[in-house]
């Protein structure tokens, strides 16, 4: 007895020692934990209370320990992309592969912090493709937030909304509120960015007002530097000016020397075109004193600002220097946005200094770049206009669905009328048979009407599900009739409602009519697919055998699978699943037939997805 207690005593320990972890993960996990000394507190009980053979809570560990590094400390950034690397290596990650997919976009995060800003990119991108693939939203949402955010500072404003405005979506939906308005501030910077100033200053403002309400004067006074650009970009320079240095006397209090000194270089911006170069030129020295050049955004700035003042005090010379120390900077992250206003700096300096042909040269240069960002802003401002339509277009859709449900009733009605109508003629017989002759002739005319109206889905282009089940009636009469072969493919996208949830539902529709083009082009002679409900489809194979009918399933699975989806937001995939059954001379009814498909079908489903079976194959 005393050996069993001392068992379950130990079983205990170790079950509260586990609850107590995944608390305590959970709590890092949450928007609720706001300091790094509380993350390292956490992180160290943790520590303390894991055991080396709990392999599922090591690898989560591994994944939270790979943020405990300070890539602002030298040498950090380094350590990381180590740690991260060695993590990865351990054989027990691959069981992993949300505590792998994290590390793997941690990984990248420090690499584009080291400067490798095309391996960080190819990083991000990998993690979304495969947690696209395993419906890792909140994995999705991240990768697209970091990816979002660095090629929007390169200047890709094409992509980089639509990753932003993706995990945005998805954010909301997850109600991660913390995630989804930070990303308010980097939607509403690339619409800024790409000249769009009213829409940026409207969200910018929203942010504010939301900051003052929760006093988070650390959001607020980062967000007037936001709006501060903005207001310089208008024109409105005495208002940029009061932003920023609001967010510099805050931030001097606060003793955070990096980020006053990040302000103190859009301080300098604003002097600059108000003319005031001597107390830009301070403001420039201060942040000189603390800005490193793996700082690439500010540093890079800082110098192009630097040459801008250079240049109207006629110190052409150093002016250069600068120049290309900002030039070096831009390369390094292909920052097209800042390369375009160095061009047209270079292009006046060279033209004081009276060397036109330099000068004519570094224009050219920047009319080419500016060409290339408008092209890039407009596909921008396309992305944005799209996902406003689509909010649009759902509400549509809905309005569409309730017409459809009231011509399906007055359908309903007709036909009862036509019953009840038939009924007169048999009691009333042939006096009033003229009258009903004419009322039948007008309602045949709208029948026909409505017939044609209800027939094809419009989506797809197909059979509706009344149209098809009416072919199919015929042809399951015919073939019991005359002995002859006759079978059925029902057939659905998988995770369908994901796909609609992850990349919106324009996305879904443009998916629905590929897997009908795809089953359109497998169809011969009299065969026909129609669409019977959202996601759903029948094929109907007059003599058609059940092997001959499992060929054309499984070539419609792999159809549908190697199709080209790359006008599709990225990393979008579709699989269907699919079930065949043929007729038997047990079957009386067309639903029994259709039955055994279905059950194939959700065996399908349940063997894994993206594949065909059948019954008593």
């Amino acid at each position: 007895m005393t050996i069993g207690g001392e068992a379950n005593t130990e079983t205990s320990v170790l079950s509260a020692k586990q609850l107590r972890i995944d608390s305590l993960f959970l709590y890092i996990d949450s928007e609720e934990m706001d300091s790094a000394e509380e993350f390292e507190t956490a992180m160290a009980e943790i520590e303390s209370l894991l055991t080396t053979d709990d392999i599922a809570r090591q690898a989560r560990f591994l994944r939270f320990q790979c943020r405990q590094f300070d890539d602002i400390q030298e040498g950090e950034t380094e350590k990381a992309i180590a740690f991260a690397t060695q993590s990865l290596a351990k054989p027990f990650m691959d069981q992993y592969h949300q505590d792998r997919l994290d590390l793997e976009l941690c990984k990248s995060w420090y690499i584009e912090r080291s400067g490798d800003f095309d391996t960080a990119v190819a990083g991000y991108s990998a993690v979304i493709k495969e947690a696209t693939q395993r419906q890792e939203l909140l994995l999705i949402a991240d990768g697209r937030s970091i990816r979002g955010g660095l090629l929007r500072y390169q200047g890709l404003f094409s992509q980089a909304l639509e990753d932003l405005i993706i995990a945005h979506d998805l954010y909301v939906k997850l109600d991660r509120q913390l995630e989804a308005e930070d990303l308010l501030a980097g939607i509403a910077t690339a619409f800024r960015q790409m000249g769009n100033y009213k829409n940026a200053l409207k969200y910018y403002l929203q942010i504010e007002a939301k900051h003052t309400e929760d006093s988070n004067l650390d959001g607020f006074n980062y967000i007037q530097v936001m709006i501060g650009i903005t207001e310089e970009e208008l024109g409105h320079l005495d208002e940029a000016l009061n932003r920023f240095m609001q967010a510099y006397q805050y931030w001097e209090a606060q003793g955070d020397l990096v980020v006053r000194a990040e302000v103190a270089v859009n301080l300098a911006s604003a002097l600059i075109h108000m003319q005031d170069i001597p107390q830009a030129m301070a403001y420039l020295d201060e942040a000189e004193e603390v800005i490193e050049p793996d700082n690439f955004q500010t540093y890079s700035f800082m110098k192009l600002f630097r040459a801008q003042a250079l240049l109207v005090n006629n110190q052409l010379d150093e002016a250069h220097i600068n120049l290309e120390a900002a030039r070096q900077s831009f390369d390094s992250v292909s920052n097209l946005r800042g390369t375009e206003q160095l061009l047209e700096l270079e292009s006046k300096l060279f033209f004081q200094q009276k060397d036109y042909l330099q000068a004519y040269t570094s224009l050219t240069r920047y009319l080419e770049v500016h060409q290339q960002l408008n092209r890039q802003r407009t596909s921008g401002q396309t992305i944005a206009m799209r996902t406003q339509f689509n909010s649009q277009q759902i509400e549509l859709e809905n309005k569409h669905l309730v017409e459809n449900q009231k011509l399906k009733q007055h359908e309903v009605e007709i036909l009862e009328i036509n019953k009840l109508q038939q009924l007169i003629i048999i009691v009333m017989g042939s006096m009033i048979l003229i009258i009903l002759a004419v009322l039948t002739f007008k309602q045949s005319q709208k029948n026909r009407f409505l017939s044609v109206l209800a027939m094809t889905d419009h989506l797809t282009q197909l059979p509706n599900r009344r149209h098809i089940y009416q072919k199919a009636q015929s042809f399951f009469e015919h073939a019991r009739h005359n002995k002859h072969p006759f079978s059925v493919i029902t057939f659905d996208a998988d995770h369908f409602k994901l796909v609609n949830d992850t990349f919106g539902h324009e996305a879904g529709d443009i998916a629905l009519q590929h897997i009908a083009n795809s089953a359109q082009s497998l169809m011969r002679n009299n065969q026909i697919v129609g669409r019977t409900g959202g996601e759903e489809f029948l094929i109907l194979l007059p003599a058609t055998s059940l092997t001959a009918a499992m060929r054309i399933a499984t070539q419609l699975v792999n159809s549908v699978k190697e199709a080209d989806y790359s006008a599709l937001p990225t990393g979008f995939s579709l699989t269907i699943s699919a079930g065949v059954s043929t007729l038997q001379a047990s079957d009386l009814q067309l639903a029994t037939l259709i039955n055994r498909a279905d059950d194939a079908l959700y065996s399908a489903k349940n063997a894994g997805r993206n594949q065909a079976a059948c019954q008593k194959c």
